[in-house]
Formats: C-alpha cells, sequence, structure tokens
C-alpha cells in the first residue's frame, strides 16, 4: 500500500501485514487501527479477539515508525519475516494465544477488504516486504471437531465411578472418601449433582441411563444430600447453620423438580428458602441483608446474598401467578439491591466479600462474581429492565479481564475454594445461552464464549 497525500507508504504496508496477523486471529488491532482511521470503524467486526491482558505501547504519533512504534510492529515484524504472514511467535509468548474461530476469521477478511475500499486513496501491490501477499483464508485451519457429548459422559461416569455413593446417591470428598472428610461435605454436593442433572438433561429419552441417574436424585434427596452426617435442619432436613450451604441445595433442588417435575423436590426447596434463607434477612448497622451463618448476626456476605437472590428467583420461575409467586421477586428485589448497593462496586464490576459491623471486608473471588452477574441476569430476564444487565456485564468483564494472570482465571486455592471458577462458569454459561441478553449490550454473549473457550 501507498498513500498519495502523505507519503505514509511504510506505515500502511506495516499496518497491512499486521492486519493480516488479525486476520489470522494473532492480535487484536481494534484499538490503534480505530485511533488511525476512524473511517474504518464501521468495518471492523465486533468480534476482535481481545488482548487478554496485554498492552501495546503507546500511540507514539503522525510519522511511520512511529505509528509503528504504536501497533508494536518492532516486536512484531521479525517474526513476520521469519514465518507465514500472520504467524507471530514472539506475540504469543507475550500475550495468551487467542481463541481461533473460523466464522469470526471470516469476518476479518470481509472487514479487510472494506478497509481497502474506505482508504481510497491506497493502491495495493501483489509483493509485501519481498513476499508474496497470501490469501488469509488458505492459511485457516479445519474446523475443530469434537464429540463434547462423549467427553461430557465419560466425565459423568467417572465422576459416579469415583466420587459418588451410588447406594445413597451422595458424593465423597476425596476420591472413595480416602480422608474420611465426607461429614463437612455438604454444599459441594450440590454442584456434584448439577453435574448428573446436566447429564439427565443431555441424554436422550429412552436412554437407560435417565432412569439410573433420577434413581441418584431420589437417593440424594432421600439422604438429605450428606447434610453435614446428618446434622438436618428445618421441615425436610435440608436446612443448614451455613446460609449459604442451604442455599445451594434449594438451587439443586429447584433444578432436580425442573428436570424431573418430581413435587416434593420443589416443596422441600421452597420450605427450605423460608426457614433458613430469607428468615435470616436482618435490618442492623449493616443496613440489611441476609446473614452468612446462623451464629453470625452481623456478618453479611455476598455467598449468602447472591445465592439467595437466585433461590428467590428460581422459586419465583417455578411458582404459579399469584402472592406467593410476587413475594418471591420481591425478595430477590430486596436482596439484590442491598447487594449492590453494598459489596459491589459500579465502577469496577467488583464484588467484595462481606460486610461486618457496617464495614466492607475482603476482596472479589469467582463465587461471588458469578452469583452477582447470575442473580442480575435473572432479575433482567424477568423484568426486561436493562439496569440489571448492565450490572451483570460489568461483574462479568471485571471477572475476565482482572481476575485473570494471561487471560487465564486466577488460582483461588484448594478446599472450598478449587470450586469458585466452576461457579462463575455456569452463571456465565447461562448468560451465553440467552439470547434476549443482547438487547441490552451486544457484545457481552461473544466475549463470554471467547474467554470460556479460552480458559477450556
Amino acid at each position: 500500500l501507498h498513500v498519495r497525500d502523505g507519503g505514509e507508504e511504510a506505515f500502511l504496508r506495516q499496518a497491512f501485514h499486521f492486519f493480516l496477523g488479525e486476520v489470522h486471529g494473532k492480535a487484536d488491532l481494534r484499538p490503534q487501527m480505530l485511533h488511525a482511521f476512524p473511517q474504518i470503524a464501521d468495518a471492523l467486526p465486533e468480534h476482535a479477539v481481545e488482548f487478554g491482558g496485554c498492552k501495546p505501547r503507546a500511540f507514539l504519533g503522525r510519522r511511520g515508525d512511529h505509528f509503528g512504534d504504536g501497533f508494536g510492529l518492532r516486536q512484531i515484524h521479525p517474526a513476520v519475516e521469519e514465518g507465514a504472514a500472520g504467524e507471530f511467535p514472539p506475540l504469543r509468548k507475550a500475550c495468551p494465544p487467542p481463541v481461533k474461530n473460523d466464522r469470526l476469521m471470516k469476518k476479518y477478511i470481509l472487514a479487510l477488504t472494506a478497509t481497502a475500499t474506505l482508504l481510497g486513496a491506497c493502491e495495493v501491490d501483489d509483493k509485501y516486504y519481498g513476499k508474496e501477499v497470501v490469501d488469509p483464508a488458505e492459511k485457516l485451519e479445519p474446523a475443530y471437531g469434537e464429540d463434547w457429548t462423549a467427553h461430557a459422559d465419560k466425565i459423568d461416569e467417572k465422576l459416579i465411578e469415583n466420587f459418588m455413593n451410588t447406594d445413597r446417591g451422595t458424593f465423597w470428598y476425596t476420591d472413595q472418601d480416602r480422608t474420611n472428610e465426607s461429614t463437612y461435605c455438604y454444599w459441594p454436593q450440590a454442584h456434584a449433582m448439577d453435574v448428573l442433572i446436566d447429564a439427565y438433561l443431555r441424554i436422550p429419552e429412552g436412554d437407560a441411563r435417565r432412569d439410573t441417574y433420577a434413581g441418584y436424585m431420589s437417593k440424594w434427596y432421600e439422604n438429605k444430600g450428606n447434610n453435614y452426617g446428618n446434622s438436618y435442619w428445618g421441615t425436610y432436613g435440608f436446612g443448614n447453620a451455613y446460609t449459604d450451604d442451604s442455599e445451594w441445595i434449594i438451587l439443586t433442588l429447584i433444578r432436580m423438580y425442573e428436570a424431573t417435575g418430581v413435587q416434593k423436590y420443589l416443596a422441600a426447596a421452597r420450605k427450605t428458602y423460608e426457614e433458613t434463607v430469607i428468615a435470616r434477612w436482618t435490618e442492623d448497622e449493616n443496613g440489611g441483608g441476609i446473614r452468612w451463618s446462623f451464629d453470625a448476626e452481623n456478618s453479611k456476605n455476598a455467598c449468602s446474598n447472591g445465592p439467595g437472590a437466585l433461590c428467590a428467583m428460581r422459586l419465583w420461575a417455578n411458582s404459579p401467578k399469584g402472592a406467593e409467586r410476587d413475594q418471591y421477586l420481591a425478595d430477590a428485589k430486596k436482596i439484590y439491591n442491598w447487594l449492590s448497593s453494598t459489596l459491589y462496586n459500579p465502577l469496577t464490576g467488583a464484588v467484595s466479600d462481606n460486610m461486618k459491623n457496617g464495614v466492607i471486608n475482603g476482596g472479589a473471588l469467582t463465587y461471588n462474581q458469578g452469583t452477582f452477574m447470575g442473580a442480575a441476569h435473572e432479575l433482567y430476564k424477568a423484568t426486561g429492565d436493562a439496569k440489571y444487565m448492565t450490572d451483570a456485564a460489568r461483574a462479568a468483564r471485571y471477572t475476565m479481564k482482572s481476575m485473570v494472570t494471561n487471560g487465564v482465571l486466577n488460582n483461588e486455592g484448594s478446599g472450598d475454594n478449587a470450586l469458585f471458577k466452576g461457579i462463575f462458569v455456569r452463571y456465565a454459561m447461562n448468560v451465553w445461552k440467552d439470547a434476549s441478553v443482547d438487547k441490552a449490550d451486544a457484545g457481552l454473549r461473544r466475549e463470554i464464549e471467547e474467554f470460556l473457550i479460552y480458559n477450556g
């Protein structure tokens, strides 16, 4: 390329070749390209791969070599000379490898064509730095084909084989309970059963495994999800001193009902919510909120309020019209309003851990980010109010951009903490599956998709 007016030939040659890199999904040039060429803004795809934490050097000036520095071309150009157009090993060392997606790459190619049209003062040579200009489409890899259903089935089988007491339908804390710690394994019971519910919903009608998995749900229910070694609370025995433990069990009971239609699961969820969740809402120096545990009167935690709002919304969704249903929605709004006005930072999207004696404590965790996002998403679906989706999007983006290392979710520890990221992933997937989200935020589902694929 060369420009008749201004002579920035070198810059545009570099920009063109570097843009080929974007076509291959190797870098994100949107911020710099939009700065340099405002006229191509509408042509650039909405689906450019994010840098994932790496930032190019500052945009420095108007002359060609300064533009090159702004694009990071001093780093990229040697790699360009060593290999095919768009293959940048040094960049991959500095930044996480982006997700490859043939559909998105094709949109990049269309954007490149539109760019050439818009830059009407440009001409295209058939050589670049002494090399043939390669059609990026020729470099696209075949579609990544995997039988994900088969993979999921195998994982389910291993979960049952190694971690389930099939006589009781409950789960061990470790492989075959080698450390004898299963007595206090309660809230993970809900998440393990959720995996089997996912499998049940995925298995086609007529497959014998559906009956087997439904049988596990029934056993799990009868044995109260291994509630702290049979330390039962409440009418149905699913209540617990720790509010968040009860909440996760409630959410799983609701999912069991949704999957099988067995009414007693829903009845147990409703009563346990009444006895051990909403009953623990108190007005105090924290301004309200659901206490973390039966004994922690002045500790109002994100882990008890985010799932609490989710419980109320899922009960609302599974109740007939009437006063009871209206009350569930009112509860959810009350809990969410407290959480969003205290522990949630609307400027960043971060959710702090707790408020105790009127003081906010603790940083963001994927557990709390996920349940806050999930509660906001449920309220958005129920009310159509975009403010909830705005909050959900901020919480999601904070997690994906600020709680990562090289684009991968940070390690938050072992034990209970090892499950935290799974909570964020489940509720992020719920957002991704909901097409109505696009009305409030056109780019969020794409960002979640790319982030989860990369982290997978």
